[in-house]
């Protein structure tokens, strides 16, 4: 994804946010998604320091769950 001149922050980072996606979704067939396996690698890779100091470090998965609309596990 090229940068675009002159976005306010917010703009960046969800173009930040969606560089990351892309590089971890699509490896096991659908780049639109994360299966569950692409899921944890993003997570345990992107996020550890996050879960780490979070009172509860499931709280990704159990938002993962709920973003599985299709119960799909994708």
């Amino acid at each position: 994804m090229a940068k675009m001149p002159n976005l306010a922050e917010t703009e960046q980072c969800i173009e930040s946010l969606i560089a990351i996606f892309q590089k971890y979704a699509g490896k096991e067939g659908n780049n639109g998604m994360l299966s569950k396996a692409e899921f944890l690698t993003f997570r345990n890779t992107e996020l550890a320091a996050f879960r780490k100091n979070q009172k509860d470090p499931t709280i990704l998965d159990h938002m993962r769950k709920k973003l599985d609309f299709n119960s799909d596990h994708r």
